[in-house]
């Protein structure tokens, strides 16, 4: 598993899109927001894409018990951990204070390389991914997009998630205690 370095400009984009992210979830689900992203097609036509919010969960374990709990069960799924990208060492290292935050990417590419086919800008989003952060209580919580969202979103059959949605089966599984 690798480490990625990030620059400062990079950390503080993803600082603010993570405070943004969990602000505004709840008005966004609550119809409060409306997502104006566009997909354009090679013939220049242009059609909505909706960004569904992450799913959040709250852990029964420890920020760290909490990551060493995904990626062991990740593993244990025959699924690889791509990279971790550790926000809050990235923003130790320029100065600035951050609650634990990781992203893990991970994945199989037996899941992931059939929706790819079929919708190769689905490579934007694959691997999957998932947040691991403390928030302001201490409390450790977990967040992902939901492969049923991000195939639709691709404008592909649910079926092509059903490999992707046994990762969050297994997220919710390994949260709880």
């Amino acid at each position: 598993m690798m480490q990625i370095p990030m620059s400062r400009a990079a950390m503080m984009a993803g600082a603010v899109a993570l405070a943004l992210s969990a602000a505004l979830s709840p008005a966004y689900a609550a119809g409060q927001i409306h997502n104006n992203h566009q997909e354009h097609g090679m013939n220049g036509t242009t059609t909505a894409v909706p960004a569904a919010a992450p799913q959040e969960l709250l852990s029964a374990y420890d920020y760290p018990t909490t990551l060493t709990r995904l990626v062991s069960a990740f593993e244990g799924a025959g699924m690889t951990v791509f990279a971790r990208i550790d926000h809050s060492a990235g923003a130790a290292a320029v100065g600035l204070g951050m609650p634990p935050a990781t992203v893990l990417i991970y994945g199989n590419p037996r899941g992931g390389t059939p929706a790819m086919l079929a919708a190769p800008a689905l490579a934007l989003d694959l691997p999957l991914r998932v947040l691991v952060r403390q928030d302001d209580t201490g409390a450790t919580r977990v967040a992902f997009h939901s492969a049923l969202e991000l195939v639709r979103s691709a404008g592909l059959p649910d079926q092509l998630a059903a490999p992707l949605l046994k990762a969050e089966t297994l997220i919710a599984a390994t949260v709880k205690p």
